[in-house]
C-alpha cells in the first residue's frame, strides 16, 4: 500500500526522519503532538494544562494539513 508523508508548516518540524502524519489509504496516521511554539521550538510556557491545550493546537493543524479536523478522529491513543 502506497503512503504519503504529510507536511504541516503550521507546527515545529519533526526531529528526526519522521512526518506529521501518514496517509495509507484511506487511514491517517498522526504523529504524537507535544505543547511546542512552532516559531522558538521551545514548550509552551505555564503547566500541563497549558501544554496540553497547545498540543491539541498543533494537531488541529496537523489534520488541517491533511484535509482532515477533529470530526475526522475516529481513535485517539495517550
Amino acid at each position: 500500500m502506497p503512503r504519503q508523508a504529510i507536511v504541516c508548516h503550521e507546527t515545529a518540524p519533526a526531529v528526526g526522519p519522521f512526518a506529521a502524519a501518514v496517509r495509507a489509504g484511506e487511514l491517517l496516521f498522526v504523529s504524537g503532538q507535544v505543547g511546542q511554539d512552532p516559531v522558538s521550538g521551545e514548550l509552551i510556557a505555564g503547566d500541563v494544562a497549558a501544554q496540553a491545550a497547545h498540543a491539541f493546537v498543533n494537531i488541529r493543524a496537523v489534520l488541517r494539513a491533511a484535509g482532515k479536523t477533529l470530526d475526522d478522529v475516529v481513535r485517539v491513543g495517550v
